[in-house]
């Protein structure tokens, strides 16, 4: 979760457009990107040209040219093998749902917040007013929703969290694998963030551009976890001191105490596990963009604005949005609760524990784990690594002690791919 001061959006469905203002095309059909140009001036792809996916809990997610193409590249297809909730499958049989399907969901959610904002906008006028999202915003934070994950692995909170062997997936030495890393590039050898840098160049302001930011440190300084002593700090000051890009607004968007990444996740991971929880309206109703420290009658966006949820005015407080939100938080609690920390997941997970703590808890570098784990399923990363284990039990050139954590390894491993 990120900060505390806002809160976040929800949905409303766009109208689609008309079929008569789709083009026809009795042949095959071109390729939408390689007609757009490159100028950054132009509005880029349209509306109809989008395309549809179909994921559970969301129903139709639709994406424009761009987004599939990010889809599609190997950094991020590989979370479509990484577990949404870990091994909480072997006690809840169904939660075998991956974080690829969540990234698109939580797209669905945002672009219903953007356009919730857009409406809601309308509704409200005076000093503490704020214009909604520009179409650069609105490209950017939908960018950044798909890409929050990106750096996820395989038993990522064990190694991450519990062993504390290796950096945060939302860390800059992770997306600096996953934005530049030679080993996920796409079939042109592009990697991803020189993919974002081709097709999102022409959503980038021209002041922004000029301050010397791409579209793919954009994307990043959205969707990171800057470290105390920030290497990109002149890059993050840039962004926050501009309006054309509202950065705190995009951040709170993305994932903050009620954001895109909690409304879809919440929803996903409880239908997945069988208690499918309801998606209310409502609070979309209630997401607005406001004045932040400056209030003023200027109309234009100032980077100081805020994503907020209104609750009204005393005495005439919305009680039935503040309940939304408590509804919310409180089925977070209980996701924990019941499904990450069930006695049997417990197990299961202080198993793994064990068995990659023999494995790498000694002098193993980061950079070692990482490289070994980051390509691999969850489901390949226990075969995997139990191979490792039993190549190193058999190694007589190791010492004594490390053959036997390895042998440990190896038997612990054995049975959780029983299971």
């Amino acid at each position: 979760m990120a900060d505390k001061k806002n809160r976040e959006a929800s949905q409303l469905i766009l109208a689609e457009e008309t079929a008569a203002q789709k083009p026809t095309n009795t042949e095959k059909d071109p390729d939408p990107l390689a007609e757009l140009p490159l100028d950054p001036g132009d509005t880029g792809s349209k509306k109809w040209d989008r395309q549809e996916f179909f994921i559970p809990v969301s129903g139709f997610v639709w994406l424009f040219p761009e987004e599939v193409t990010i889809v599609d590249h190997p950094a991020l297809q590989r979370l479509g093998r990484i577990l949404q909730l870990g091994q909480s499958h072997l006690v809840f049989r169904g939660a075998t749902h991956r974080r690829l399907e969540h990234v698109i969901g939580a797209l669905h959610v945002v672009q219903r917040m953007v356009a919730a904002v857009e409406t809601n906008s309308g509704k409200f006028r005076g000093r503490n007013w704020a214009p909604p999202l520009s179409e650069s915003e609105s490209r950017f934070v939908r960018l950044g929703t798909l890409l929050h994950d990106v750096g996820h692995m395989a038993a990522g909170h064990t190694v991450e969290d519990e062993l504390q062997l290796v950096s945060k997936h939302d860390g800059d030495e992770r997306l600096d694998l996953m934005f530049g890393g030679l080993a996920w590039r796409d079939r042109e050898g592009k990697t991803l963030g020189e993919v974002i840098d081709r097709l999102y160049a022409r959503y980038l302001p021209k002041t922004v551009k000029a301050a010397g930011l791409t579209p793919s440190i954009v994307v990043r300084l959205l969707i990171r976890k800057p470290p105390e002593r920030d290497p990109a700090q002149k890059e993050s000051d840039i962004l926050k001191e501009s309006g054309e890009i509202r950065m705190q607004i995009c951040r709170d968007m993305i994932g903050n105490t009620i954001c895109a990444d909690l409304l879809d996740y919440i929803h996903r991971d409880w239908y997945h596990v069988g208690k499918p929880r309801p998606f209310d309206d409502r609070l979309l109703q209630y997401m607005e963009v406001r004045r932040g420290e400056a209030k003023t009658d200027d109309e234009s966006p100032l980077p100081t604005d805020r994503f907020v949820i209104s609750l009204g005015k005393r005495p005439k407080i919305r009680t039935d949005a503040v309940s939304n939100i408590l509804d919310l938080l409180e089925w977070r609690y209980s996701l924990a609760e019941t499904v990450l920390f069930h006695r049997t997941k417990l197990a299961a997970a202080a198993m793994l524990d064990r068995a990659l703590f023999e494995l790498w808890g000694g002098n193993t570098g980061e950079e070692e784990i990482v490289n070994f784990l980051l390509p691999l399923s969850d489901e390949e990363m226990l075969s995997r690594c139990r191979q490792r284990a039993e190549t190193l039990r058999d190694d007589a050139n190791k010492a004594r002690e490390a053959r036997e954590q390895a042998k440990t390894a190896a038997t612990i491993l054995s049975a959780l791919g029983t299971c």
